[in-house]
C-alpha cells in the first residue's frame, strides 16, 4: 500500500521529463518532426504518423510494436526502422488500485520521473466516466483536499495525460469512457475550458489546467480523440 508520507516524498522528487524513446513523448506534430528528421517527407511523416498514432491509442493492453506489425499498417521500411526505437507502453504505470464501495476505482499512477497522480474510473449505467489529472499537485490548496496540500509540482505532457485514458481502457476495456467534468468545481474558467476541449472524452480530475499547462493540454486533442476510437477529422 502506498502511505501520504510516500506519495509526498516522491512528489517531492519529480523535477525530470519523460524519456525520449517514449512513443507518449510525442504529439502528432513532434513525431512527424522526429520522423522528417530521419529522412521521411513531410507528407510521408505525417501519413505515418496518422497511422501509427490510430495503432497505438486505439490498443486496450499492449501494443504490437514489430517489423511486422508496423509493415502491416503500411509503413514503409525506413519509418519502421526508427519508429522501433521508441518505447510504445504508456509513460504512467499503476502504482495501486483503490476501489471504493460505489463502485469507482482510484488509480494512482506513477510518471517516469517518480511523481504520482490520480485517475478514477466511475462506473454508470452502461457507461463508465473516466477523470484524469492534468498536473502534478495542485496550486489551489484546498483545505479539504490533500493534494493541494502538495503545491503544483508540474504540469503533464499531453502523452501523460493521455496515456491516462490508455491505462484506464486497458483496466475497463468493455466500457466507453465518457466526458468527465473538474471534480473539485473550483477550476478557473480558462483552465477548465482549455482542459475540456483537449481532452474530450476525459477531463481533469482536478480541474486546475492553467495557462500555462494549455499547451500540453491541446496538443493532447488529436491523440485523445484516437484513444477513445474517435480520431479527428
Amino acid at each position: 500500500m502506498v502511505t501520504a508520507g510516500a506519495i509526498v516524498a516522491r512528489v517531492e522528487r519529480s523535477s525530470a521529463r519523460p524519456a525520449d524513446n517514449l512513443f507518449a513523448s510525442h504529439d502528432a506534430a513532434s513525431l512527424a518532426t522526429w520522423l522528417g528528421v530521419r529522412g521521411e517527407t513531410a507528407s510521408a511523416a505525417r501519413a505515418t504518423v496518422a497511422k501509427v498514432l490510430r495503432h497505438v491509442h486505439r490498443a486496450a493492453g499492449d501494443v504490437a510494436w514489430s517489423d511486422a506489425a508496423l509493415s502491416a499498417l503500411g509503413i514503409n521500411r525506413n519509418a519502421r526502422r526508427e519508429l522501433l526505437e521508441l518505447d510504445p507502453r504508456p509513460s504512467l504505470t499503476i502504482a495501486s488500485r483503490a476501489p471504493s464501495g460505489d463502485g469507482a476505482t482510484r488509480l494512482l499512477l506513477a510518471a517516469q520521473d517518480g511523481a504520482l497522480v490520480e485517475a478514477v474510473l466511475i462506473p454508470g449505467p452502461g457507461r463508465t466516466t473516466l477523470c484524469v489529472s492534468s498536473q502534478v499537485g495542485c496550486a489551489r490548496a484546498c483545505s479539504f483536499c490533500e493534494t493541494g496540500t502538495l503545491g503544483l509540482t508540474r504540469q503533464l505532457t499531453a502523452g501523460e495525460i493521455v496515456d491516462q485514458v490508455r491505462i484506464a481502457r486497458a483496466e475497463h476495456a468493455r466500457s466507453a469512457l465518457s466526458p468527465a467534468g473538474p471534480s473539485n468545481g473550483n477550476a478557473p474558467t480558462a483552465g477548465a475550458e482549455h482542459a475540456r476541449s483537449a481532452l474530450s472524452p476525459a477531463a481533469p480530475s482536478n480541474g486546475n489546467a492553467p495557462t500555462a499547462g494549455a499547451e500540453h493540454a491541446r496538443s493532447a486533442l488529436s491523440l485523445s480523440a484516437l484513444s477513445s476510437g474517435n480520431p479527428p477529422d
